[in-house]
């Protein structure tokens, strides 16, 4: 069965025993073969290969609805070898498939070791597993009463009214070195607040607007991005204006992933962001990520999350987040440490997405091969290829040497049922 929409991807399959006799969708072309003159397999695999899609792809027609007809599908040429070969191409094609699935499916595996092996990093980090106790001499209590002078500070300077928040109960939270304090995100940012509610108007050039879709765990993409006018710019800045060092934290649909902002151009964001503004006196801004994207703090946020269909993380919420502040030096040793099993699991995972890329070239490569008579010696004592075909008919009463996929269908099977094969 072939997908005639959306050709590039790639939903082709070839139907299992258990599903004959279904109905499928007018979406799919099924192509039922002669099993006297052609392997199904190998018209399988010689319809997944990127020479056979690409071609289909280059045809679509239509916008919303991008499609080939089926008529189109069976008019493309199908390199018919002698039905001898067929069945060594197709048994040397199988088997190096079995040996390329096997390689993606380790790769595959291993890939969530990675990214677990992250998350553990960053528990252990919050856990004071990681750093020598700082050198100054202080209790977590003392550092707390210094994080809520910090903050009144600069509340005082910006002119606000200032209003002590609720402290955190430790008696609730995990065990944490003495000399670190848990605090209210709000007790460590002078600000948290979100993006516009209101859907600007979008320009085609001009300054960049982001959404939730644009941050990811530490990592801020601006190649997908929508624009904004000046003039709308400098309104939406006067009560969010990103700044380098901030955080931008996602609020709604994949929530719970931060960000420090460290790009070097002005933009402003939808309410799907939280914009946070660190005491950089008492919190490092990298130190903030790494604890915001950490298992606890995830577990928070997932915990308080709204909605069913799209999870929405309210202010109110964010700013309650408990976390865990070590002193200031303290935290430069573990964002050290962080940056550095970062960089090296950073590398593994791209060896690892190198070598599932690998396996697709592979494959394809080995389809270019098979279909190009490559991949297997040919014996010229097999019956010819054409022999195959005399005596089939063609659509018009002709006897075809062409080798069109339709010649190899059992015409007039009923277009829309799964076939045998």
């Amino acid at each position: 069965m072939v997908s005639t929409v959306r050709t590039y991807l790639r939903n082709i399959a070839i139907v299992p025993p258990e599903l004959d006799g279904e109905i499928c969708s007018t979406g799919l072309c099924v192509l039922r073969t002669i099993e006297r003159i052609v392997e199904p397999r190998l018209v399988f695999r010689y319809v997944i290969s990127n020479d056979f899609v690409n071609r289909l792809t280059r045809e679509q027609r239509g916008i919303s609805y991008p499609a080939v007809t089926d008529r189109y599908v069976y008019s493309q040429q199908f390199p018919l070898p002698p039905l001898a070969e067929q069945k060594k191409i197709s048994a040397r094609i199988e088997e190096s498939f079995s040996r390329i699935t096997l390689a993606r499916d380790s790769l595959q595996k291993v890939l969530p070791m990675v990214q677990k092996f992250r998350l553990s990093v960053l528990a252990k980090a919050f856990r004071g597993e990681f750093t020598k106790r700082s050198s100054v001499v202080e209790s977590g209590e003392e550092l707390f009463h210094k994080i809520s002078l910090e903050r009144r500070k600069t509340y005082d300077s910006q002119h606000h009214d200032y209003k002590q928040p609720e402290r955190a109960d430790p008696s609730e939270l995990p065990e944490i070195p003495k000399t670190w304090t848990w605090v209210r995100l709000e007790e460590i940012c002078s600000q948290i607040t979100d993006g516009t509610h209101i859907t600007p108007k979008y320009t085609e050039k001009g300054i960049r607007f982001l959404s939730v879709k644009n941050v990811r765990e530490g990592v801020i993409l601006d190649d997908d991005v929508k624009y904004i006018s000046e003039e709308q710019y400098r309104e939406l800045i006067k009560h969010c204006k990103p700044e380098k060092g901030d955080i931008l934290y996602t609020k709604v649909g994949s929530i719970g992933k931060a960000a420090v902002v460290s790009v070097n151009y002005g933009f402003s964001i939808f309410v799907s962001l939280a914009l946070l503004k660190p005491l950089r006196s008492v919190v490092l801004s990298k130190f903030l990520e790494y604890l915001l994207n950490s298992p606890l703090v995830l577990a928070q946020a997932l915990a308080r999350k709204k909605g069913i269909g799209v999870p929405d993380l309210h202010l109110i919420e964010i700013r309650d987040f408990k976390l865990c502040i070590p002193p200031l030096d303290e935290q430069g040793q573990i964002v050290e440490v962080i940056d550095r099993l970062y960089a090296r699991s950073k590398a593994a995972e791209k060896s690892i997405r190198r070598g599932l890329d690998s396996c697709a070239v592979l494959e394809q490569s080995i389809l270019s091969k098979a279909f190009r008579g490559k991949l297997v010696p040919q014996d010229p004592n097999d019956e010819p290829a054409f022999v195959l075909l005399e005596g089939i008919k063609a659509p018009h009463g002709e006897t075809s040497r062409k080798g069109k996929l339709q010649t190899l269908l059992e015409i007039g099977t009923p277009a829309k049922i799964t076939p045998k094969a």
